[in-house]
């Protein structure tokens, strides 16, 4: 008898643990069963604290820039390493992961038109080193910036001062994006040749980028007239609104993060239409989100990170996430 009170007792959490882990937020059940939104999840090793750093390539892959972290004996310092991690994830698998020098943590990533480079920025606040030696730093240009080939070595760097682009209130001083031919790096007003990093002078070319931060808390300017987000009471979000164009131009996604206030939920992930300035399709998610947002190739899905911490080891998800209503 109780041989089978064990085994009964041991089955029972068994299932426990396989019904928490189904029916939580993008757990397998959730996801067939449609319950939030989320239609699918893939857990990144030895990559976290994202920032802006989640896009897509020209062959369709998912581009993830996170920072791994390793307890060094002796030492109350963590070693560092930025990881970039190429995934198919239609195939669910990954295709490339490689490494470069840096210290700290990296704040904005895009990948250029024809997909061979990636250009990377830091913060003001949450620092990062992208510089080859001590002597190359200057307390006048807080803003670093890296073009880095696909094999993840640093092509050229270069440093912005606050004169050039002051920071927010959130340490970024300005949108990273390429130009529209591919031959510049397009740093706010600064511009900067993409074979050695030469600055340009003179106005910037029109530049590209999947994505932007919005200066809103709780409405955004969309076809022509003030869109308001409809925050929960209590709700107090960061000041910068993540937004990405869908492919086809016609969508805009905006993700709101909680930054304080107890309680549910922690983001929201809005789909609009550019045109009308209609919300398409909205969801409300418990878990706190990185920054990172990102469009599916085919315009049929939008992917979020989750929001790790500085951890030895830790790993993020990546949620897939429906942008039609009901999905």
């Amino acid at each position: 008898m109780k041989r089978r009170l064990v085994i009964l007792s041991t089955s029972l959490a068994a299932l426990a643990v396989l019904a928490y882990l189904g029916t939580r937020e993008c757990g397998f059940l959730d996801t067939a069963l449609g319950l939030s939104g989320c239609t699918g999840s893939r857990t990144i090793k030895g990559v976290s604290t994202l920032g802006r750093t989640l896009a897509r390539d020209g062959d369709g892959h998912l581009v993830v820039l996170g920072s791994d972290y390793e307890d060094v004996h002796g030492s109350r310092n963590y070693r560092v390493t930025t990881r970039v991690v190429r995934i198919d994830w239609a195939k669910s698998r990954e295709v490339q992961r490689v490494s470069f020098p840096s210290f700290g943590r990296i704040d904005q990533m895009q990948i250029s038109p024809d997909g061979d480079t990636i250009a990377v920025t830091c913060n003001t606040i949450y620092v990062c080193e992208l510089l080859s030696s001590a002597d190359q730093r200057n307390a006048q240009y807080p803003t670093q910036l890296a073009l880095l080939n696909r094999d993840g070595s640093i092509a050229w760097h270069a440093s912005i001062s606050t004169d050039d682009a002051r920071p927010n209130s959130e340490g970024r001083a300005f949108d990273l994006a390429f130009a529209e031919d591919g031959q510049f790096v397009i740093a706010g007003n600064l511009a900067f040749a993409i074979g050695d990093g030469t600055p340009l002078a003179g106005t910037p070319p029109p530049a590209v980028s999947v994505n932007a931060s919005i200066n809103a808390t709780d409405r955004i300017e969309l076809a022509g007239a003030p869109r308001m987000l409809d925050l929960p009471d209590h709700y107090i979000p960061f000041n910068q609104l993540q937004s990405a164009p869908s492919p086809d131009g016609a969508r805009l996604a905006t993700l709101s993060r909680r930054f304080a206030g107890k309680g549910l939920p922690r983001a929201i992930l809005q789909v609009w239409n550019v045109e009308t300035g209609a919300v398409l399709v909205r969801h409300e998610i418990d878990t706190d989100l990185s920054p990172a947002l990102a469009w599916q190739g085919d315009g049929q899905a939008v992917f979020v990170a989750t929001a790790v911490g500085v951890e030895p080891g830790a790993s993020t998800e990546l949620r897939r996430y429906g942008v039609e209503a009901g999905r």
